[in-house]
This record gives C-alpha cells, structure tokens and sequence, in this order.
C-alpha cells in the first residue's frame, strides 16, 4: 500500500503480516548462507553452532535450537553421568556427538579416550 507522507514523497507501508513474511525469508537466506560458508570446513565452532541455534529460534524450530545451544561440558557431564548410570549406549552417543560438533575441542579428546576405554571394557 502506497501512502503520501508530508513532503509528497511516496512511501510503503507494509502490513504486519507482509513483514513477518519478509522477516522468515531474510532468516532463510541467512540460513543458507551460514550453510554455505560453512560447507567443507573440519567442524562447527561454538560461535557457528550458536547463530545457527538463534537462526533456527527466530524459524520457531525450538527443539533443534536447543540441541545447537548445548555446551560440549555439559553434553560431556551428561555422558560420564550415563556411563556411571551403566548407560553405555547413550553415553557413546553422546560421547560420538561432542567429536562431531566440537572436533577442535578438548572434550573431543577426552570423548574419543572414554570411548577407546568403553571399548576394552
């Protein structure tokens, strides 16, 4: 919609609706971008795992944003807690998953150690 504003220029105004649309498609363009840039490289630092989760929040994918925003010390806590609880199977996983999203990192050093450790047991 077209609206004159008070120096004759012509301006749009958008509804709240259209703007919400606009705003979902900027977040997707974003979204492929950070997937792009991303392509290729050994793994995802914690800064790219972070904006992804905020992309994927302002996208309401709540779940998968709570599952980027985890911390490898926390998933590392978790996974010897399961190990103690003889819950080998969940802590290999997420052992598995801290070397996968955090590669550079010393939890992945010690993941792979606890896993190497799990196997000769």
């Amino acid at each position: 919609m077209r609206h004159m504003n008070r120096g004759g220029r012509q301006s749009i105004v958008l509804s709240a609706r259209t703007r919400g649309q606009i705003m979902k498609r900027i977040v997707l363009v974003l979204t492929i971008f950070l997937a792009i840039t991303s392509f290729g490289c050994s793994g995802s630092t914690p800064e790219d795992l972070f904006d992804t989760a905020k992309l994927e929040e302002l996208q309401d994918n709540h779940e998968h944003a709570r599952e980027l925003y985890q911390p490898p010390e926390d998933l590392f806590d978790t996974a010897k807690l399961e190990e103690l609880q003889d819950n080998h199977e969940h802590a290999r996983e997420l052992y598995q998953q801290i070397i996968e999203k955090y590669p550079e990192s010393e939890y992945a050093k010690q993941s792979k150690e606890r896993l190497t450790k799990m196997k000769l047991n």
